[in-house]
């Protein structure tokens, strides 16, 4: 299975809906607009859907961001603290605590692996571009407290997508 792209809804408490292809590539026109409206709506309700090459649909159980890996054949997921209230799966597998608190799914929505963090006094903080070391991996942020650089930069790591291993990029990105 193959993952054509993956569509977001967003309702409003003002009966107002934004739906947009978030993958693979973000509309800067709606993303502008759901953006300025979401400074003055409530959000009520968010919905991720993976549409699949030959036309198949999946509704995620979760409403956090999501990443479709290089080859489309599944997705990465960053989890919070906690999960988000609009989600209506909150527990494993959609739901994984900090500092590990990334996973990889199938595209079918099976758990591939969790990501796990080297680091036990921090997390996975967001997504990021890929590395010039592995420019063919995702790649994450992570922030943590034993940052031996400097505290003002993140550092940037990339995704094995077989074993959920991070790997060290020497990249960092300031903060």
């Amino acid at each position: 299975m193959m993952i054509k792209h993956v569509v977001h809804t967003t309702q409003y408490d003002d009966n107002k809906t934004f739906e947009y292809i978030e993958y693979p590539e973000l509309d800067f026109e709606t993303s502008k607009a759901k953006l300025i409206h979401s400074r003055y709506a409530k959000v009520i309700k968010s919905e991720k859907k993976i549409i699949y090459e030959d036309g198949s649909e999946f509704v995620l159980p979760i409403s956090e961001s999501v990443e479709v890996l290089p080859d489309q054949t599944g997705f990465m997921v960053i989890y919070g603290k906690e999960p988000s209230g609009l989600s209506k799966e909150k527990k494993y597998p959609w739901f994984f605590d900090q500092p590990s608190n990334g996973a990889i799914y199938n595209a079918d929505g099976s758990l591939r692996r969790q990501i796990k963090s080297p680091w036990k006094d921090g997390y996975i903080f967001s997504f990021a571009q890929s590395s010039m070391k592995y420019p063919n991996l995702p790649s994450v942020i992570l922030d943590h407290e034993d940052n031996p650089y400097d505290s003002s930069f993140y550092d940037l790591y990339a995704v094995d997508i077989n074993t959920g291993v991070l790997l060290k990029t020497g990249q960092q990105i300031r903060r």
